[in-house]
């Protein structure tokens, strides 16, 4: 008797949950349950946009995108599960399911993703706290890094400076500055070698976006900071390199590190004293062997000795902000040639002035129309494809890229036209 009553209990017990759990009601749930997993994974994907366009964009995606995806499949195999199982284990079913999605969406935004995807996430949305010690920065120091270099103070995180050079050790790295008040008119300008190139590097400064370039080579940048990016005087300048790439992985040697450029040096100043280091007057003659007046118009791809200027790069630039009016003007300079022939391109502000090739000491003169000049901001650019090295060639153990003896340089007015204040 006592067992038959149990049977007849459990009888209706199953009746009542088929009668409160129709085909119709468990679609609708499951239709529900399957809304509710769309918006976590809708979350995960918003999360995964935001991370692509912050600093830390690769190494986002590759990790984030594989754990959403198999968060949404787990979800939808759940959810089928749910139409297919006895009703009398739904209730229990959907809260397992939603128990395993909030542990599941913990780890992957909290806990199981690397330091470093945190730390950059943090800093997307504005939560990264600023080092205890923050440096104050005297515009217009050129700063250093290598071991004992005076860049080493400025660096968060993603340098090395235990070494004679400065590696970028992560794929993100970051210096912040101190300045003695807010400017508006900022340039950064740093110099670098690089390593397994091509390497893509991003810079945002104080969580902005300010540049995304590519680099294959040894060389320098000069960026403008636009105003809107500055805050107070505090300047938080951060570096991303989605394709830095250890040695190890290269099978070069045992070193882990993901590198991608070695710094050289790094400098802030403002850009209206910068302007007034370029300042030139139409016609004067400018003498490399006097190096302290030529260095003032050198922007990088030069190497200054006392009374000895070389090209040192693929590509060598100078500066000039006239200070004259001006219409048409005529370039000439003199130079002498390291490993002739020396193909030569010059360009004014990205505009080809013409080409030549370099077999000797020689001079060279080129017209530079009106228009290609900006607001009496001139940009020289000397293109050197055959720079080649003392050392490639065994002649010395100089690894500079070497094709000009530069020897002097004139911007004059074109014959016939008049220029004045």
């Amino acid at each position: 008797m006592h067992i038959q009553e149990t049977l007849d209990n459990s009888d209706n017990k199953k009746c009542m949950i088929s009668r409160n759990w129709t085909p119709g009601k468990m679609r609708i749930s499951a239709l529900i349950s399957f809304g509710m997993i769309l918006v976590f994974c809708s979350f995960g994907v918003f999360e995964l946009y935001a991370a692509y366009k912050s600093i830390f964009a690769s190494f986002c995606r590759n990790y984030l995108l594989i754990l959403i995806i198999c968060i949404a499949a787990i979800g939808i195999l759940c959810t089928w599960l749910l139409t297919v199982i006895p009703s009398r284990w739904y209730r229990y079913s959907i809260a397992v399911i939603f128990e395993i999605f909030l542990v599941l969406y913990v780890l992957v935004f909290f806990a199981g993703v690397p330091d470093r995807f945190i730390e950059s996430w943090a800093a997307v949305q504005g939560m990264n706290p600023e080092p205890e010690e923050t440096y104050a920065y005297q515009l217009g120091e050129m700063l250093t890094f290598g071991s004992g270099g005076t860049a080493q103070k400025y660096a968060v995180t993603g340098f090395s400076f235990d070494e004679d050079s400065s590696w970028t050790t992560e794929y993100y790295a970051k210096m912040c500055f101190l300045l003695d008040q807010r400017y508006e008119d900022l340039v950064l300008e740093f110099g670098y070698d690089v390593y397994a190139a091509p390497q893509q590097v991003l810079i945002y400064v104080n969580g902005n976006e300010l540049c995304n370039f590519t680099v294959s080579e040894s060389g320098n940048q000069t960026l403008d900071i636009p105003a809107e990016y500055t805050q107070d005087n505090g300047l938080k300048l951060e570096f991303a390199f989605p394709n830095a790439v250890s040695p190890a992985s290269r099978g070069e040697n045992g070193d882990v590190r993901p590198l991608a450029l070695n710094m050289h040096d790094i400098c802030i100043h403002s850009k209206s004293e910068s302007e007034k280091q370029f300042e030139y007057q139409i016609g004067e003659l400018i003498s490399f062997t006097e190096s302290d007046i030529a260095e003032k118009y050198c922007l990088n791809g030069f190497s200054i000795e006392p009374g000895n200027v070389w090209t040192s790069e693929k590509s060598a630039e100078m500066h000039f902000k006239l200070t004259d009016e001006y219409e048409n003007l005529v370039l000439n300079f003199q130079y002498g040639v390291y490993a002739p022939p020396q193909n030569v391109e010059v360009y004014a502000n990205d505009n080809l002035l013409g080409s030549f090739t370099a077999v000797g000491d020689g001079e060279q003169e080129f017209d530079i129309p009106g228009d290609f000049i900006n607001e009496g901001k001139l940009n020289l650019r000397f293109a050197l494809p055959d720079a080649v090295s003392p050392a490639s060639r065994g002649e010395s153990g100089d690894v500079r890229l070497l094709a000009l003896n530069m020897k002097n340089i004139q911007i004059a007015a074109q014959e016939g036209e008049e220029h004045g204040e």
